[in-house]
């Protein structure tokens, strides 16, 4: 049998073989996932049946598929917990409300401290692009100049493609996609897909799922400042780290001889 996944009227579970490794039962849940598409998108799944299989790696297993492919996984306890939360929250908003009405109306800022607060968003702001600029100095190194960027919307010199630069964190669920090149200044969180048609660059931690050259032959890369992704994915070419990865400084990736490598810059 080895890996399945199985359908019914209320949700669907998935069943791993007690012979079946983890990384073989990883590896056969990656491909399902990949070949079905969006059809398990927002999926309950109601068990998951790996008896050969260590509590830590069901664990892991779980929080990929939940953070990559954005299914819940939900069984007996889940329900209870959901329920308790319902009735917690419906108590917090009654007594929220009952607070809101004693409380008076906060003060506005003066416009001193508007002013040093926008200075200091200015400094940081600096701060950052003058690390950008030293990050694509030394990721230019390493491409041969395959990508050029400009201060707020260029054109990849292989591929005329414009990029879209974020300034903010990514959460859990957020979704950015862009025909371009994406350059993101901050974090990108578990849980926070990138999909680029050129080429992907994180100002910041990189441990979401991020899919650069969609629908592009031309070479492209994933570059970031610090990087332990939950998937990455070049064209059609994807890996996922092993499970005891650790974080990468200042990491490119790129596909050599049809395979995922990594290079620090």
């Amino acid at each position: 049998m080895g890996v399945e996944i199985k359908g019914q009227r209320d949700g669907f579970y998935i069943v791993i073989d007690k012979e079946v490794s983890f990384l073989e039962a990883r590896e056969k849940l990656i491909r399902k996932f990949e070949e079905s598409g969006n059809f398990f998108k927002g999926a309950v799944f109601l068990k998951f049946d790996a008896p050969g299989l260590l509590k830590r790696d069901v664990k892991y297993l779980r929080e990929l598929l939940e953070e990559t492919y954005n299914v819940v996984f939900q069984d007996e306890s889940d329900e209870k917990k959901a329920d308790a939360d319902r009735k917690r929250a419906g108590s917090i908003s009654e007594t929220s409300r009952k607070n809101q009405s004693k409380e008076k109306p906060a003060e506005s800022k003066k416009v001193g401290e508007s002013m040093e607060d926008i200075a200091i968003s200015a400094k940081k702001l600096n701060e950052k692009l003058s690390s950008f600029d030293e990050t694509i100095g030394k990721i230019l190194k390493i491409t041969n100049g395959e990508s050029k960027f400009g201060e707020t919307v260029s054109e990849a010199a292989d591929t005329n493609l414009k990029t879209k630069f974020v300034f903010e964190n990514m959460r859990s669920g957020a979704e950015l996609e862009y025909d371009g090149n994406i350059v993101i200044f901050g974090d990108v969180n578990p849980g926070a897909k990138v999909t680029a048609g050129g080429n992907i660059i994180v100002m910041g931690n990189f441990r979401g799922m991020a899919h650069a050259g969609k629908k592009n032959d031309n070479p492209c890369f994933i570059a970031a400042l610090k990087l332990l992704p939950l998937q990455i994915r070049i064209q059609d070419v994807f890996a996922v780290p092993p499970q005891d990865a650790k974080m990468i400084s200042n990491a490119m990736v790129k596909v050599k001889n049809g395979e995922i490598e990594i290079e620090q810059f």
